[in-house]
């Protein structure tokens, strides 16, 4: 695995305090904009756009990795119980 880019480690940090308050809908889950509009109001952070851009993608990639997860998990036990 690759180094942790410190440099923008703020951000990383800013995704898991956001990532603390988004509700999972039917899947694992995935900030939106108005998420981060919402914790940049509530925190009094003010992300560039780069970094909210950041934000929204690293939750589209959380998402879609547990949900392959999860997936894989559901076959695994299905080839177990037939």
């Amino acid at each position: 695995m690759p180094d942790f880019p410190h440099e923008i480690g703020h951000v990383w940090n800013w995704f898991v305090e956001l990532l603390s308050g988004v509700s999972p809908g039917y899947g694992p889950a995935q900030p939106t904009w108005g998420d981060v509009t919402a914790w940049s109001a509530l925190t009094g952070n003010a992300p560039e756009p780069w970094e909210a851009r950041c934000m929204v993608q690293l939750g589209a990639l959380r998402a879609g990795i547990l949900s392959e997860e999860i997936e894989r998990e559901a076959k695994r036990g299905a080839r177990h119980q037939g």
